[in-house]
């Protein structure tokens, strides 16, 4: 390689990286390492040699490498070593990890990507560092352990007596290993200077990961192009966590083409009172209801439920275009309604306290929020055709979302029949209280509420009111058929 060839291939490399977007050269500048720039040092300058060999050997400063041998001659080897440069740290940087120094780039970047509202890209970005980024939260360098060794604060030292129990044993038991690391810390001390006080790496992840948590449009797209990415999301404890699961699921309730309205699409006979595995296929519901734990953890129930209500409220405002008003046909029931958010949280709750109530978890998971559905629905309710004749009984579409909550809620209440070795289940007063980790009784509760609703509504025609009267009292009598006395 001639010194004409390299002086154009540097400059390539140079007009590359200047058209580069402002992205690309940020997440270049998160991937480079300071080994990365050492070894680019070296190989710019071992070519630099070799560009210059004959000069230096003139004044003896080349080492008799017998190159002749290989037929290799320094513009050859120039070459070699260029392609060596490029493929060792191209490698480097494909299969490099997240440093501590590098977060503040990272944070540039995805603040870059967030104003430039390319929000798939973020996600992308987002995607790959997640777990180190994560893990960089989460603990210490190794400098701020080590200062935090040598010269604890008074609420580290704290926090390093906490453990212990105070007595005459264990203070007996500590005093000898404290003398120890007492003469340790004395004698390394004066190097305290030369560490950090603050933990800058771990403020800045903290720092990025709540800023990512809390934008609603990056939580948007992942709901749209990485649906999947929420778990790792979720994996995150920390305050901000919450946030993005309400702006997440908002979105997926939101889009009829959401990933969440698809495999509740596919799973048409899950819930009804019957607990449901679910397959690799239905990755979203397997995460929330194979491990309930999962929901209990996250609180689901309130960002689906919340989202649901503030639906019905902007609907209100907007009475004349509601399509909830129209007639709930055979074809709205059979396929049209897995398009309504309103109706997926229905099925999404089903599911949810299904999964609660067989994963033995006592945890109402706010299933009422079906009575506080129902009045909004109730307020909403205005049919726009009232001589459909197929349809009478579905006056609107509302109407109907009913009909499908104070069946669930019979299916909570009935599994009791399925429940019978649960002897804690049926340890309940027999009394209108609320008691919130039984669920059927919360069931039987929000069952009673929503008939209440029904039978109060002036603007429900008779005929549903006795048909929904005839729903619940058929409960309380199956419920004595089975001998459970103590729900009925």
């Amino acid at each position: 390689m001639t010194l004409d060839t390299l002086i154009a291939v540097i400059g390539l490399a140079v007009a590359a990286y200047q058209l580069m977007p402002r992205a690309r050269q940020l997440d270049l500048w998160v991937r480079i390492r300071p080994a990365d720039r050492l070894l680019l040092m070296l190989g710019v300058f071992g070519i630099g040699y070799l560009q210059f060999y004959s000069f230096f050997a003139a004044f003896g400063l080349t080492p008799r490498l017998g190159w002749s041998r290989w037929n290799l001659t320094p513009e050859r080897a120039s070459f070699v070593l260029l392609l060596l440069t490029v493929s060792v740290v191209g490698l480097r940087l494909r299969f490099s990890r997240l440093s501590r120094r590098a977060v503040p780039h990272l944070y540039a970047l995805i603040e870059e990507l967030l104003w430039n509202q390319n929000y798939a890209e973020a996600a992308h970005v987002v995607d790959r560092h997640l777990e180190r980024l994560s893990r960089l939260a989460g603990t210490d360098s190794w400098r701020k352990r080590a200062r935090r060794w040598i010269a604890p604060s008074p609420a580290e030292y704290l926090e390093e007596l906490a453990p212990l129990r105070l007595n005459a044993d264990t203070i007996a038991a500590y005093r000898r290993p404290h003398r120890i690391r007492a003469v340790a810390r004395k004698l390394v001390s004066p190097f305290v200077r030369y560490l950090p006080q603050t933990a800058t790496g771990r403020e800045g992840a903290e720092q990025l990961l709540s800023r990512i948590q809390r934008s609603r449009e990056f939580a948007e797209a992942v709901a749209k192009g990485r649906p999947y990415l929420a778990f790792k999301l979720l994996a995150t404890p920390n305050r901000d966590m919450f946030e993005f699961l309400k702006h997440y699921m908002r979105a997926l309730l939101a889009d009829s083409g959401s990933v969440l309205h698809r495999e509740l699409r596919d799973n048409p006979g899950a819930g009804h009172g019957r607990a449901a595995q679910f397959s690799s296929a239905d990755q979203l519901l397997g995460y929330f209801f194979n491990d309930p734990r999962v929901s209990e953890r996250l609180s689901i129930y309130k960002p689906v439920g919340d989202a649901a209500n503030e639906e019905l409220l902007a609907l209100r405002r907007e009475h004349d275009s509601d399509p909830n008003n129209l007639s709930a046909d055979d074809h709205f029931r059979e396929d049209g309604c897995w398009d309504s958010p309103l109706y997926a949280t229905i099925v999404f709750f089903d599911l949810m306290v299904t999964a609660v109530l067989f994963g033995r978890i006592r945890h109402h998971m706010w299933l009422l929020y079906y009575e506080v559905l129902t009045a909004r629905m109730i307020e909403n309710h205005d049919p726009r055709d009232r001589h459909t004749q197929s349809d009478s009984f579905y006056e609107t579409r509302y109407t109907y979302f009913i009909y499908e909550m104070v069946s669930r809620c019979r299916d909570w209440i009935l599994s009791v029949e399925r429940l019978t070795d649960d002897a804690e289940l049926f340890d309940i007063q027999n009394n209108d209280e609320y008691e919130n980790h039984n669920i059927p009784k919360s069931a039987i509760i929000c069952l009673v509420r929503i008939l209440l609703d029904v039978m109060t509504a002036p603007k429900l025609s008779d005929s549903y009111k006795s048909r929904m009267s005839h729903l619940v009292f058929d409960t309380y009598f199956r419920l004595r058929r089975l001998n459970q006395a103590v729900f009925a």
